[in-house]
């Protein structure tokens, strides 16, 4: 056996140790942790052709204004659901001749 290989994974001066570099394991579910994410976060997974995965947190979108009843009541007799234009008119434009 060689050298390299009777070294303890814990071993520091092992050539495969990276000082600095966090090393995380998948479970049977293809799940991992990731240090500083918190739950609901979101990253967009991108694998490289030499085999590497580049993941890239993704900013939550702002949450919406709820409008109130009123105001959407308000919304909707400023748009009405009913074409501006008669049947006819509607059937001409969208007709062939």
């Amino acid at each position: 056996m060689s050298s390299e290989a009777a070294k303890s994974p814990l071993d520091r001066t092992a050539p495969w140790r990276n000082d600095g570099a966090v090393l995380r394991a998948v479970d049977g579910k293809a799940r991992m942790t990731l240090p500083g994410a918190e739950p609901g976060d979101v990253f967009d997974v991108q694998r490289r052709s030499d085999g590497s995965y580049v993941l890239v947190k993704l900013e939550r979108p702002k949450p919406r204004k709820v409008m109130s009843k009123e105001e959407c009541l308000k919304a909707m007799d400023a748009a009405p659901l009913t074409p501006s234009v008669s049947w006819e008119e509607l059937a001409a434009e969208t007709r062939e001749p």
